[in-house]
């Protein structure tokens, strides 16, 4: 009987163990397909237990190729980037120039490598014609000048298991300039390297256009700088670090997994990026920045503005429109002139030293506001409200949180605070001029400024007069604590 009962136990566990391993390779499968790349299986096991612990909205990256993705999708207006025109066959090779830089060498691994510069130019007299750059990895700068030519310099460096192999490689390896009536097109062609065997340790194209002229940039695995064009620039990057400087005819750029910085640049500055910061500093034009996943931050810029994210937003010293749309993310707004629309959720919301009128709608945000110098309009749900300092007329919505405000002049019109549960604590001076009349149903008023406080049912109401007494405050509430006090 004993061993019946063992082996039975026996085979019981023998059952649950095979189902563990069914459901073990059920995950394997899932999350090959979630990392779309293939890895073997234990591999996989080793992180499966990780990111089921992670839980959703959350990003980690395995190495520098592979990453998990579990993020909402993030639906932002297309912005039109041509794609580079199919190069047609080259008449002839470019001029290669072999010099001082082609050499040979040994890596400290002990394979050979192979160094190459590549020289070309062509004249460009027609300004109207656009030039397309196509660089399939490596460092790409575009620089405008005066001339009326397109130069480009390419250096190139592989490394391979011999030196018979780096020399074959290092052939594969073209850059193509050519001309035609549609434009002027540059691209840079490697052979195929996924042998592990050869490899492009760095490449630098280096390229000099006619200011006048359009560009549109593609490029991918490297660093991007553009700068002194006086017409328009187009740039499409993959995991590039991203920078345009002195661009006077309008920008578009779109970029990914990489930051995106822009200098000193008019007209129109249309950035998307994703994971990756944005800068935008000291231009002059009409701003569409959208991001997610990383910071947008804008200083001493002037232009309408409109700014989307899912992160932190940071601006200072602005003078123009602005509308800012973010959710998971903090805002900071500070120095500005002109109107300010802010629509966020989750994060602290900061404005302060606004010359200008702001609406503020936020859910689950705490709001800090000081120095507005204009009507003010907010609306918060389940956060805080802060205020200090407001010139203008001003509108206060809270719902379940607490609202804290302090005047001490007087403000430019009627003005009002609502609140919907919590509390509501106002500090007034005499210099603000304003005659309050409080009321909250299901509440409490609290003021040692009031001779009576008077109660009927459940509703408590209260007048209290400031100075001249001419500008009219109304505080209401529905279960919600209201307390007066003097502005020390």
């Amino acid at each position: 009987l004993h061993e019946s009962e063992s082996r039975q136990h026996f085979l019981e566990e023998h059952e649950q163990m095979r189902k563990r391993l069914q459901d073990m390779r059920e995950r394997i499968e899932e999350y090959k397909e979630r990392l779309l790349l293939y890895m073997p299986e234990e591999s996989v096991l080793e992180i499966v237990n990780l990111v089921e612990a992670l839980g959703d909205d959350f990003l980690i990256g395995l190495d520098s190729t592979a990453y998990i993705f579990n993020v909402p999708d993030i639906k932002i207006e297309e912005i039109e980037i041509p794609p580079v025109p199919r190069l047609p066959e080259l008449p002839e090779a470019p001029v290669i120039v072999y010099g001082p830089s082609d050499r040979t060498f040994v890596r400290v691994t002990g394979q050979a490598g192979r160094s190459k510069e590549f020289i070309d130019s062509i004249s460009v007299s027609d300004s109207n014609l656009p030039i397309f750059v196509n660089n399939q990895s490596g460092r790409l700068r575009v620089q405008g000048w005066d001339e009326d030519m397109v130069k480009i310099r390419f250096d190139v460096e592989v490394a391979a298991k011999d030196p018979q192999m780096a020399e074959e490689f290092i052939g594969e390896i073209q850059v193509r300039l050519y001309k035609n009536d549609r434009g002027v097109y540059i691209t840079s062609d490697y052979p195929d390297i996924s042998d592990p065997k050869r490899r492009v340790i760095s490449s630098f194209l280096d390229i000099s256009v006619p200011s006048v002229n359009r560009l549109v940039c593609d490029n991918s695995f490297g660093a991007i700088e553009v700068s002194d064009l006086e017409e328009g620039l187009k740039v499409n990057a993959t995991k590039c670090d991203l920078t345009l400087k002195d661009i006077e005819g309008g920008i578009q750029a779109v970029n990914s997994m990489g930051p995106t910085t822009v200098y000193n640049s008019t007209d129109f500055i249309n950035v998307r990026n994703s994971m990756g910061p944005v800068k935008i500093i000291d231009c002059d034009a009409e701003f569409q920045i959208d991001n997610s996943y990383a910071a947008i931050s804008m200083s001493g810029c002037e232009g309408e503005a409109i700014i989307r994210n899912t992160g932190e937003i940071r601006l200072t010293d602005h003078d123009g429109d602005i509308e800012i749309e973010n959710s998971g993310g903090p805002v900071y707004v500070k120095d500005i002139t002109g109107k300010l629309g802010v629509k966020s959720s989750y994060k602290t919301i900061n404005i302060s030293d606004i010359e200008g009128p702001v609406i503020i709608e936020a859910a689950n945000s705490d709001l800090n506001i000081r120095d507005i110098d204009g009507k003010l309009d907010v609306t918060n749900h389940a956060g805080s409200i802060v205020a200090i300092h407001l010139a203008g007329s001003f509108h206060l919505s809270n719902h379940a949180g607490q609202t804290f405000v302090t005047l001490r002049d007087r403000p430019e019109g009627p003005s009002s605070i609502t609140a919907d549960g919590g509390s509501i604590t106002l500090k007034v001076s005499d210099d603000s001029d304003v005659i309050i009349t409080a009321e909250t149903v299901g509440g409490s008023i609290i003021s040692s400024l009031a001779s009576t406080v008077r109660r009927r049912d459940m509703t408590s109401t209260v007048e209290i007069m400031f100075g001249q007494a001419d500008v009219p405050l109304n505080v209401s509430g529905h279960s919600t604590s209201i307390t007066i006090l003097p502005a020390k």
